[in-house]
């Protein structure tokens, strides 16, 4: 009757240690979980702001290709994420007619650099910077 007894009192612990098992991976699934959305949340926080800067460099791109003079420093709202804007900054780097005496030379150079920086929810920032080299021609003497 002994060894009856005996072989009784292993299946409890037996039970309990996969039970810990069992919760020790419950609680790592859960931790792992709530990481991976907080990577894949910021990832998408941080390529809306991305984009937010390139719209910038697209709207001073289109106001230079109309042929205005670009705004020094403009700020952008976006229509879709009402938390994402773009703050455009764009500096006059060179400005200067070609030489006379050359079929080109009645043409302007222009040198610009366009710095947009995305901004999005919880502080996510993105800076873009684009160099562009504008030739205008000049009006006939």
């Amino acid at each position: 009757m002994r060894a009856i007894h005996a072989s009784c009192g292993f299946v409890l612990p037996l039970v309990l240690g996969i039970i810990l098992l069992a919760a020790l991976f419950a609680v790592h699934s859960i931790t792992e979980l709530g990481s991976t959305t907080l990577l894949a949340t910021q990832r998408l926080l941080h390529q809306r702001a991305f984009e937010a800067g390139e719209s910038g460099i697209v709207a001073v791109l289109d106001q230079l290709q109309s042929g205005a003079d670009p705004v020094a420093r403009q700020q952008l709202r976006s229509a879709e994420f009402p938390t994402d804007a773009a703050t455009v900054e764009s500096t006059l780097i060179v400005r200067q007619s070609l030489p006379n005496g050359y079929s080109a030379g009645r043409v302007l150079e222009t040198h610009y650099e366009i710095r947009s920086t995305g901004h999005s929810a919880r502080s996510t920032d993105v800076t873009v910077v684009q160099g562009v080299r504008q030739l205008r021609a000049l009006p006939a003497p």
